[in-house]
């Protein structure tokens, strides 16, 4: 079948028949954090495969913005490459796609760059379509509710208290939280730990910043002291907190992960003072901040 007409004649069926098994498989190495931030809950012995494959395939048409669906086999086919959460799918990748079908409409993607099958994976056909203007971009004027909890000479961190001000001061990155065509997982990230968003004062690039997340969990239980721990591995068994287990995460603009090592070389002093306001005002997230450098 040409490709052209591949993308004209999705078919549901056809999809979750040839890939289902796959986007499944995909999903289920996600871990139990992402599953349940996507599906707003674990996976159980009660969900069939067939019943959890038919809502993923139905979750992601949501991220392809034409009626007949045109990119859903290039969507599955790039998610079960591994290398894209879906959360990321539903919500950065669904606004470039948008990007891209609108540009392509408008004949503003000069050709040997406007066919979405030449794109392996989302990255690159996301730093591609940054090249573009957006149309379509929204102007963010609210800036929500947020607090400047440290500046100096080298950075300006801002933690965010709403999903208007995580997009915000998030413009330009690809984060969840930042998403504002998708749905936008600033609530299901904020309530378990606070989200702060690394500006620097001086960028090294265009656009450069960093969002920090110093979760430490063990399922959907906070872990913020060693009892804390030992609770949950005496009442839950040793498989479950190793299946579970869930450090922070620290990316870069491009949702890219970046370690605790690096972006205290990259501001120096600066770094370990931003940690130290964090926790003057979270005293009570010591452990799980000490867990993160532990393992990061």
């Amino acid at each position: 079948m040409r490709a052209q007409e591949f993308l004209l004649e999705y078919s549901r069926d056809i999809t979750r028949q040839r890939l289902g098994d796959q986007v499944l498989g995909t999903f289920r190495r996600e871990g139990s954090a992402r599953i349940r931030r996507v599906l707003g809950r674990d996976l159980g012995p009660q969900d069939s495969d067939d019943d959890t494959i038919e809502a993923l395939i139905r979750m992601l048409e949501q991220a392809d913005p034409t009626a007949n669906k045109q990119y859903m086999p290039w969507l599955a086919r790039t998610y079960i490459r591994g290398e894209t959460f879906f959360e990321d799918v539903l919500t950065q990748v669904r606004e470039y796609l948008a990007k891209f079908h609108t540009l392509n409409q408008r004949r503003k993607i000069p050709a040997g760059r406007n066919d979405i099958l030449r794109y392996s994976n989302f990255g690159d056909f996301m730093s591609v379509m940054d090249e573009y203007p957006d149309p379509e971009a929204p102007e963010l004027k609210d800036r929500g509710q947020a607090e400047e909890i440290y500046q100096d000479q080298q950075v300006r961190v801002i933690m965010p208290y709403d999903q208007a001000a995580a997009c915000y001061y998030g413009q330009g990155a690809r984060w969840c939280t930042a998403a504002t065509k998708g749905r936008n997982y600033f609530n299901d990230y904020a309530e378990n730990t606070p989200l702060l968003i690394v500006i620097p004062q001086q960028p090294q690039y265009p656009g450069e910043k960093y969002q920090l997340w110093f979760d430490y969990s063990i399922g959907d239980l906070p872990v913020r002291n060693d009892d804390d721990y030992l609770e949950i591995y005496h009442e839950r068994g040793e498989d479950y907190v190793i299946n579970n287990e869930q450090s922070g995460q620290f990316m870069n603009e491009k949702d890219q992960p970046v370690s605790l090592k690096s972006l205290k070389a990259r501001f120096g002093a600066s770094f370990d003072a931003l940690v130290d306001a964090y926790l003057a005002k979270f005293p009570d997230e010591a452990y799980r901040v000490q867990k993160n450098f532990e393992y990061n």
